[in-house]
């Protein structure tokens, strides 16, 4: 049922950092998790183990487009919810002074000796510090999650980019996309490069 529960949740955020880390992770380390890729580690993988679904994030904002929007969620408090027989809990830690990555990180070197319901099973990041997640087995392939690339076709590339780790496999998907726009002044941009042509000036600014 969690399983099943984390693969829907991602599915209905695919508005265009979400990165899956569920059901029985075994990983050891001393150093953050970046010791995960080097370390003594088993991978990631789904289970349905376990009667407690665990979200880390830094605020309300994720929380709100799933108890709004998602239809079998049953808010029960705060911090608390259902969606069948299985209890949500929302751990949000604020970002102010890098808490959220150190409780994050401190929390995720306990996943190994951790009882079920204690275990992490979806975590939010910052497209600035994914890497420091996707390259670990403190992540797990989305396809595992049953989520095909099909599913994923109408998401903007770069937010794709962000969360592939150096093997070329996908390990989270977005929920939300903040790309950046330039406005030009094409006489300007004529007088100063020889050209107002988007593809040329494009070559200026990239």
């Amino acid at each position: 049922m969690k399983k099943k529960i984390v693969s829907a949740l991602l599915c209905a955020t695919m508005l265009t950092g979400m990165l899956a880390g569920c059901g029985n992770t075994d990983a050891n380390g001393t150093n953050g998790t970046q010791q995960a890729a080097t370390g003594n580690t088993e991978k990631v993988s789904a289970s349905d183990d376990g009667k407690v679904l665990n979200i880390y994030c830094w605020n309300e904002e994720f929380k709100s487009r799933i108890t709004d929007h998602y239809p079998d969620y049953k808010e029960v408090d705060a911090t608390h919810g259902k969606i069948g027989d299985v209890e949500v809990v929302w751990n949000i830690t604020p970002s102010d002074d890098n808490a959220y990555q150190n409780n994050l990180d401190t929390t995720l070197l306990n996943q190994n000796d951790a009882q079920a319901d204690d275990k992490i099973d979806l975590f939010l990041v910052e497209a600035d510090n994914a890497l420091k997640y996707v390259d670990t087995d403190y992540t797990m392939p989305i396809k595992d999650l049953g989520i095909t690339d099909e599913d994923l076709s109408k998401q903007y590339q770069y937010t794709k980019d962000i969360v592939t780790d150096s093997n070329g496999t996908l390990k989270g998907v977005s929920w939300q996309g903040c790309p950046g726009v330039l406005f030009y002044n094409r006489e300007a941009a004529k007088e100063v490069l020889g050209t107002d042509d988007p593809d040329e000036v494009q070559k200026y600014v990239k």
